[in-house]
């Protein structure tokens, strides 16, 4: 009977160091999901006030002055400035190996030219997009391809995006649909275009799609799915009408 007592008392106490530890896993688990969460909510909160104060800025200083000598200079530099950086989101890895974009390293976040202002009324995004796609210019808002054309020359504009992060400006660009409309303020001109083309494609092998093919359109560019670089989500569209003076 002593035996069996024994027994008992130490397979109750084995249970305890059981539940103990499992107690202790499981609050250890539970501190880094926290931890992880409190770290990614102040990223998030962090990297999101810093383009909306971006924004609220270029809104100041936003003007219907066509910006295309300094994208000219910019795209000249591309020819004698050869210096590589870490790719940023929504950009093509081929293009910035081909077009050897040059990386910002401002302390100024804000001493960066507008290229025009941008508009989906389906997911109401209003953005100032700037001159360049480097990993500074994109923390500020949409940035413009330098390898691409401008509105109204007879080619393909490209502009790429955040889908998470510094604002998410194209976090619900999945959400744009064929036929919809995107407007681009360039100059004294507004530019309209009919979304007629929504690819996925990898983000190594899908450059072509900011080529220029001899037709007016918009391409804007994004990562796919949302936290990752694995894919880009492109929304493309031909120019429908320029309104002049806006």
């Amino acid at each position: 009977e002593e035996k069996n007592i024994v027994d008992l008392e130490e397979r109750k106490s084995s249970k305890n160091r059981k539940k103990r530890s499992g107690g202790l896993i499981a609050a250890m688990f539970l501190s880094v999901s926290l931890g992880i969460g409190l770290i990614g909510f102040q990223q998030s909160f962090f990297t999101n006030s810093i383009q909306v104060s971006a924004q609220e800025k270029f809104e100041e200083i936003f003007t219907n002055e066509s910006p295309l000598e300094e994208i000219y200079e910019r795209k000249a530099e591309l020819t004698s400035n050869l210096v590589t950086y870490e790719e940023p989101v929504g950009i093509f890895p081929e293009i910035r190996e081909i077009l050897n974009l040059r990386k910002n390293n401002s302390d100024n976040n804000y001493d960066t030219s507008l290229f025009g202002f941008l508009e989906i009324s389906e997911i109401e995004l209003e953005q100032y997009v700037v001159i360049g796609t480097s990993e500074v210019d994109l923390q500020l808002g949409p940035g413009y391809y330098l390898g691409t054309e401008v509105p109204g020359s007879g080619g393909n504009v490209g502009i790429a995006g955040h889908r998470t992060t510094y604002g998410a400006p194209f976090g619900e660009l999945d959400l744009v649909s064929i036929g919809d409309e995107i407007s681009l303020t360039f100059g004294p001109n507004k530019y309209t275009y009919i979304v007629d083309q929504i690819h996925i494609v990898p983000a190594r092998g899908g450059e072509y799609l900011l080529y220029n093919n001899g037709v007016d359109r918009l391409t804007l560019t994004t990562c796919h799915p949302k936290y990752s670089g694995k894919e880009r989500l492109v929304v493309s569209g031909v120019l429908k009408k320029i309104e002049s003076g806006v």
